[in-house]
Order: C-alpha cells, then sequence, then structure tokens
C-alpha cells in the first residue's frame, strides 16, 4: 500500500513548522510508532488523512458511475431519436436497438404512402406519370387539342370537393390538381345548369354523370361520362378517341387484344385500373331502365374509349431503396410483410430492389405457407399450441415459453424469404418467435391492433403514429410520427452509437485510472509522498466520468456507425 498522509505528521519533540512535514505510508508509521512506544491519540487524525488519500485514490482508479454515463446516454438518443422521428416510450428499447439484426417491416406506412396516385395512362401507348414530381404539365402527357375532353371526363365525373387520394377514383382528380388546376372551379362551369349523377355503387362498379355541353357550333347538348373498373367499361365501348390524330376511331379485334395485353400489363406492375369514356346523347333517352346491379342502357354501350387510367395503391416513398441499402450494408436483413396478393407484392418489392428477377420463386412467399409448413408457434414443454402452461403466470419456471413446432423447417424457408404476402397475424407471429428461437434481435412495425401480439412479442416494436391505430401505440416501444423507413435507419444509428460512445467513454477512463495509477505507485514507491491531493484526484474523476460521458454522448450520429460490425457493439 502507497496511500500518504494529506499534510504529514509533525514532529512532537521538535516543532520546526510545515518545512519538516514528512510523509510516509500508514503501515510503515502504525509500525513504527508502536516500537519506539511513542503513539499520541492527536495521531488519529493523521492516519484519517492516510485513508481519505486512500478512499479517494479506490473511487477515483474503480471506473463505478457507469450508470451516469448510461443515463446521459440513453436520454440524448433519446432526443436525438425524437428529433429524426422517433418517439422513445421505453428508454431500453434506445440500447436494444444497437443489437437489432432482423427487421419486419409493414408494406403500408413505412415503405409505401398512404396515396393511390395516377402514374400510367394509356391512349394507343402507355404513357409514364411520375409520381414524385411536385408539379406535372399537361401538354407532355395529352395534346393541347385533346386536353378539354380530358379535363371534362375528370373533373366532372369526380365528386365535388374530393381532394383526396384514397380511393381510386379520385386519382385521376389528384393527378389535375399537381398541374395546378382547380377543380371546383371547373365544376362549377359545367354544373351551372342541371346535371344527372349517377353515383357508383358495389354492383355498378362505375360511376356516370350527364352534363351540358356546348359544340364548336353553338348548340348545347347532353354528354355522358363513364368511369369504373377497366374490363366492364371497356366491354361497353365500340370505338376509341384517339389523341394522336384527334379521331374516333372503331375499336377493331386487333385493337381489343392490345387493350387486353395493356390491363395485364398494368396489373402485374400491381396497378388500379379505371377506364374513362364518355357517350353524346339526344337528349331522349331514358334514363330509367337499368338493370338488377343498377347500370343504366345508355351506359351499356355505344360509348368511346377516351384512355385507360393506371393508379398505384402502392406508391413507394422515394428513399426506401436507399435506406434498404443501408440496412443491408448495416448487416440488417429486412423482410416486407404485407396483406396484398403476390403479384402487388413483387411489384413493389422489385421497385424498392429488395429482390430481383432472379431471386427464387421462394423469396416471396404466403403467410399461410409458412404456418401450415412449420407446424405453427407451440408450447416448448408441451409441443402443443394450447396448454395449461398459457394460463400460469409468466414468472414461474413452469410458464410457457413460445417456439416453432419443425424449426428445421423454418430455418429452411426463413433463409430465402423476403416478403410475406396474405400474411395474417398468426403468420407474422409465427415470423417473430422463430427468428427469437434462432437467437436473433427482431424489430417490427404495427399499425393495427391486430399487431400488438406482435409488438410485444418481439424485441422492439415501433407504432405508425399518423395511419397507425391509437391502440397498437400502447405495446409499442417506438412510435414512427413520420411513418418514414428511414427513422428506424436513424433509430439504429443512435442505438449503435449509444454503445459506441460508451466504449470510448470507457476506454477514455481507463487511460485516466492507468495514468493515475502509475502516478502514484511511482509517488509512494520512490518519492513517499503523495502525488495528487484528494481534491486533484475528485476533479479527475468528475472530467473522466461526467464531462467525459457528456462529450462523447451527445455527439451526432453518422452513416459510418453503421459499418460497424455487431460483434464489436
Amino acid at each position: 500500500f502507497f496511500f500518504q498522509a494529506e499534510d504529514g505528521i509533525r514532529d512532537a519533540q521538535e516543532s520546526r513548522g510545515l518545512g519538516d512535514v514528512y510523509k510516509r505510508q500508514v503501515i510503515r508509521f502504525i509500525i513504527d510508532r508502536c516500537i519506539i512506544g511513542d503513539f499520541e491519540s492527536t495521531y488519529w487524525r493523521d492516519i484519517i488523512g492516510f485513508f481519505l488519500i486512500g478512499l479517494t485514490f479506490l473511487s477515483t482508479i474503480l471506473p463505478g458511475d457507469y450508470f451516469q454515463t448510461l443515463l446521459i446516454g440513453s436520454v440524448c438518443a433519446m432526443r436525438g431519436m425524437k428529433k429524426d422521428g422517433c418517439l422513445v416510450k421505453r428508454r431500453s428499447s434506445c440500447i436494444t436497438l444497437g443489437y437489432v439484426d432482423n427487421l419486419l417491416c409493414k408494406m403500408a406506412g413505412p415503405i409505401t404512402m398512404d396515396k393511390k396516385i395516377l402514374t400510367r395512362m394509356w391512349n394507343g401507348n402507355e404513357i409514364n406519370i411520375d409520381p414524385y414530381s411536385p408539379t406535372l404539365n399537361l401538354n407532355d402527357y395529352v395534346p393541347p387539342e385533346c386536353q378539354n375532353i380530358f379535363i371534362e371526363a375528370i373533373c366532372c365525373n369526380s365528386y365535388l370537393g374530393s381532394d383526396s387520394s384514397r380511393s381510386a377514383d379520385v386519382g385521376p382528380a389528384f393527378f389535375l390538381r399537381r398541374m395546378g388546376l382547380n377543380i371546383e372551379e371547373i365544376q362549377t362551369k359545367y354544373f351551372a345548369e342541371d346535371y344527372v349523377r349517377i353515383p357508383l355503387t358495389g354492383p355498378r362498379k362505375r360511376m356516370g354523370t350527364i352534363i351540358n355541353v356546348r359544340s364548336p357550333q353553338g348548340s348545347i347538348g347532353l354528354r355522358l361520362h363513364n368511369k369504373g373498373a377497366a374490363e366492364l367499361v371497356l366491354q361497353t365501348c365500340s370505338h376509341w378517341h384517339n389523341w394522336q390524330t384527334n379521331t374516333i376511331e372503331e375499336i377493331t379485334p386487333e385493337m381489343s387484344e392490345t387493350l387486353n395485353k395493356t390491363i395485364e400489363s398494368f396489373y402485374s406492375q400491381g396497378l388500379l385500373l379505371c377506364t374513362a369514356a364518355y357517350k353524346n346523347l339526344n337528349g331522349d333517352e331514358d334514363l330509367s331502365k337499368k338493370d338488377d346491379r343498377g347500370v343504366l342502357e345508355i351506359e351499356k354501350s355505344g360509348l368511346t374509349l377516351l384512355c385507360i387510367f393506371g393508379i398505384n395503391p402502392n406508391t413507394v416513398y422515394p428513399e426506401v431503396a436507399d435506406v434498404l441499402r443501408q440496412f443491408t450494408k448495416a448487416g440488417i436483413d429486412v423482410r416486407m410483410i404485407t396483406h396484398n396478393s403476390r403479384v402487388i407484392a413483387k411489384a413493389v418489392a422489385k421497385e424498392i430492389k429488395l429482390i430481383t428477377e432472379s431471386d427464387p420463386d421462394t423469396s416471396a412467399i404466403e403467410g399461410y405457407n409458412l404456418t401450415e409448413s412449420t407446424g405453427g408457434v407451440v408450447c416448448r414443454r408441451c409441443r402443443t399450441r394450447f396448454c395449461e402452461c398459457q394460463s400460469r403466470p409468466s414468472y414461474l419456471r413452469e410458464g410457457r415459453i413460445d417456439s416453432i413446432s419443425n424449426l428445421d423447417e423454418y430455418k429452411r424457408i426463413v433463409k430465402s424469404a423476403k416478403v410475406l404476402f396474405r400474411c395474417r397475424t398468426d403468420d407474422m407471429f409465427t415470423l417473430i418467435v422463430g427468428l427469437r428461437e434462432l437467437g436473433k434481435v427482431v424489430a417490427v412495425t404495427g399499425e393495427g391492433i391486430r399487431d400488438t401480439a406482435c409488438a410485444k412479442t418481439a424485441d422492439v416494436g415501433f407504432s405508425l403514429g399518423i395511419s397507425g391505430a391509437c391502440m397498437a401505440h400502447e405495446p409499442s416501444n417506438i412510435i414512427l410520427m413520420e411513418n418514414k423507413l428511414s427513422s428506424i435507419l436513424m433509430g439504429v444509428m443512435w442505438g449503435r452509437h449509444y454503445h459506441s460512445s460508451f466504449q470510448k467513454v470507457v476506454q477514455f477512463q481507463l487511460t485516466v485510472i492507468i495514468v493515475i495509477m502509475i502516478c502514484m505507485f511511482i509517488g509512494g514507491l520512490l518519492l513517499e509522498q503523495a502525488i495528487f491531493q484528494p481534491i486533484q484526484l475528485l476533479w479527475f474523476s468528475f472530467i473522466a466520468d461526467g464531462l467525459a460521458s457528456l462529450a462523447f454522448m451527445t455527439e451526432h450520429p453518422t452513416s459510418d456507425i453503421l459499418h460497424l460490425s455487431l460483434i464489436h457493439i
């Protein structure tokens, strides 16, 4: 032991002031005084000084104030994640995010917008529309001589005041709004006189409007605009309006085959189809005649095809592909979960580059097949789906522990599966339980009440703040305030930054401690005096613990943190 007295021991026989003060080790001092027989009660004050030095030195060299570092780091991570769109409900989730290696992401919300946007049109050839451009020019898509009938067909056959893009019916109307057109003003122009609205219903699968139009000669006539399901409206068309020549042409068998191929092509891209057609009326038509589905006789034949709209119900955020690339570099496997069909799921997955054309068919599997092939979730003890263990308290050893019935089959399926379509809640629960049983750290996104069980089972549960249900927020750990996949990426960055900063703090503390130990050792062994006073040691401890924690933990994470291996975190 080389713990030295703070102010030394003054010689009792010869008082020569502070200049004669000397410092010795505690054990050596006690032994010397006991042998000499000169041990006075006043020496206890000096012995206590020895121990003060020792205790201060021990508190300095033992970095036991890690709780302060962890608290500062978690608070900084929570505040940083809130600025980046993640509202943290449970502080421990900041730490867990640093270890996440599997992300199960719902397609609706983080990947696709909650909008249905017009992205394709057909009139003689396919017309592509940029879904991400805030403003568009109508001349780039429709010739000027055909724009009046095009605007009339969309504006007059849409619900007044509808500015939402949730319905496929108003997708074309939203297309005109992006060009700066005021649909309400255009509707008021055509609806100045009486008009007839034929509403959209489930059996009809189409919407119609009869308006008064003025011909180039100045006469006023009636025109029926019809819009609805592509195949049904197309069956009522005998001609089509060619925009290139601005003429009305008959639909020949060759043109019918072309239209059918176009419809199949649009469907293969995961688009919702809507056909717009019109028909000039004489004014003496009987509007009371209709079939059992509510379709009027004037809607069944003689219409002119204007165009076919391809509406994307799952418009992908423009930054999703880049974010997924960052997840891949970070060593995180992303799987997309959706209740949509295989065609739509694969179309979206290819658009975000989650899968490619060269990937096997097993990259997209149906949720029901996953549960049936693996046997689903069972009790690890009873090997049954339902058992008495489920009713026992979780703190008991005999409580239920979920497991996969056929884990080997599960490994084979999940190894290549990147997309789960037609996925039910039970299928998603099976996927989460299996991944956790394989030792993976799983994060999952949810938006509805049915996703609450999955959010509780996963290591980190995300809920959607904009489109998610309030009941889904309760069991979740983090709420995505902007419904963006990039917010999850920033959360992972903050989680890894938390662990990386803690490593830096420990490294800095160990460096300071080693230097202090060497100095104290040399001072006690060679100089027989204390190199540092207790107040100085306390300052070293304050700088090494408090200020170092603030300095490292308050840094903003960079993209380089994603390239760190999970093993080193």
